[in-house]
């Protein structure tokens, strides 16, 4: 279950890859309290691909209640209306791309 610190990512885009990180601030009997936090990304301005990394407590959103879920065996959350589920982050660099 998650745990207080926990980071959640989120990967969405159309012809390119963002990637939202989600910092959980409190457990609840329903579920976690999150807050999106701000990320560092370092992209190859030829290729324009890269990957993005976390800032843990950098946080830049008022704190929002999901409700966890299991999928494969990974906790998830509805992340929002337009980009999906976030899932338990596992440490490593995440790809993303971006869109001249």
């Amino acid at each position: 279950m998650a745990k207080i610190g926990d980071i959640f990512v989120a990967t969405w885009g159309w012809e390119q890859t963002n990637a939202d990180f989600f910092q959980v601030v409190a457990v609840t009997p329903k579920g976690v309290k999150i807050r999106h936090i701000k990320s560092k990304e370092n992209i190859n301005p030829q290729s324009l691909t890269g990957t993005s990394m976390p800032i843990k407590n950098a946080f830049d959103e008022e704190a929002k209640t999901k409700r966890i879920y299991l999928f494969d065996g990974i906790e998830h959350f509805q992340a929002g209306e337009s980009f999906g589920s976030a899932e338990l982050w596992d440490g490593n660099p995440v790809n993303i791309s971006s869109y001249a």
